[in-house]
């Protein structure tokens, strides 16, 4: 995904340890994590912190095994997992508050333990420290959008679409925001620049098919349902026999 590239691309190399006899305890971490090797990568963070090595990266390597690592398909566990990064990227800002990284992935924590006002905080923090990254405007949208808050989430997505126009995900979520509102006409154009886009993400079919439903044209709703049906989604057969017989 793009946006997961903006972001990560506000981290900074990471430096090797000064003294040879010792373990690059945090190297290692971050390249067992690229390996999905969450347990060993944790126990290399820990061992990076014993050792009083960089303490922004190694709380943030630590954050990273509990959100990257889901073992279990239950709902509560992922959620459980982002809360439990919270606490670890509280030290990783305090150790260095100017670390934008911290704020994108301490805001995604709080975004999916459904503490959408942390969340907005920390995005906020991070748009301030990183003004021309369209990623941290999106995930500020978002917070935004699951808060409530649909006309933030327009101007804020709208701000996201300016900075970089050719991102699907940010022109789905102002379509959801601007159909929570009524704005179906808008959300109908948002929708037709998503799928220009990303032709193969089934939930803006399912969505704009929706909309097209309110605004009584069931033609093209059908035949957005349809498209989702092809693309394989799962939903689409229950909205094809309710609305298109």
């Amino acid at each position: 995904m793009r946006l997961v590239i903006l972001l990560l691309a506000l981290t900074v190399t990471f430096g090797c340890a000064k003294e040879k006899d010792r373990v690059n305890y945090l190297r290692q971490g971050y390249k067992l994590l690229d390996k999905d090797k969450f347990q060993e990568a944790e126990t290399a963070f820990t061992n990076a912190l014993e050792y009083g090595y960089d303490y922004n990266k190694a709380y943030i390597g630590l954050s990273l095994t509990k959100t990257r690592s889901f073992p279990e398909d239950s709902a509560a566990y992922f959620v459980q997992n982002f809360k439990d990064a919270i606490p670890l990227l509280d030290n990783a800002i305090e150790a260095d508050p100017n670390n934008p990284y911290g704020y994108a992935l301490r805001g995604e924590a709080k975004l999916y333990s459904y503490d959408y006002k942390g969340a907005i905080r920390d995005y906020e923090k991070l748009v301030t420290m990183t003004p021309a990254n369209p990623g941290g405007f999106f995930f500020l949208g978002k917070a935004k959008f699951e808060s409530g808050d649909f006309q933030g989430a327009i101007n804020t997505l709208s701000y996201a679409i300016g900075l970089d126009s050719t991102l699907s995900q940010s022109f789905y979520m102002r379509a959801q925001a601007n159909d929570s509102l009524g704005n179906y006409n808008e959300a109908i154009s948002d929708y037709n620049f998503s799928t220009r886009l990303d032709s193969g993400n089934t939930e803006v079919f399912i969505n704009r098919g929706k909309t097209f439903l309110q605004l009584n044209k069931n033609g093209s709703a059908c035949s957005n349902f349809t498209t989702a049906k092809q693309l394989g989604s799962d939903t689409a057969d229950e909205l094809l026999r309710d609305h298109c017989k």
